[in-house]
């Protein structure tokens, strides 16, 4: 039986850290640009994003400041929590 050798477990360790680093820091990226445009919802009461305008100006800030402004809406239980109210 053949058995990797050492180095190549080392790359492959060394690949998986490099991919989950960029997972982290995609997330935080996202985080930020979301807690951007709740700003600018606080401070000029308005948010474009493409051609629409955010129309909520209270509860979407509320709901992702609670949410430590991560992505709300990839997350099945969410979109059943809303749909049910």
């Amino acid at each position: 039986m053949k058995y990797p050798s050492i180095k190549a477990v080392l790359i492959s360790i060394f690949l998986n850290l490099i991919f989950i680093s960029m997972i982290f820091a995609q997330e935080n990226l996202t985080s930020l640009k979301i807690q951007e445009g709740i700003d600018q919802i606080w401070t000029t009461g308005q948010l474009d994003i493409g051609y629409a305008n955010v129309a909520s100006k209270h509860v979407l800030p509320r709901l992702y400041e609670r949410n430590d402004f991560q992505l709300i809406w990839q997350n099945l239980q969410n979109v059943n929590d809303l749909l049910k109210k």
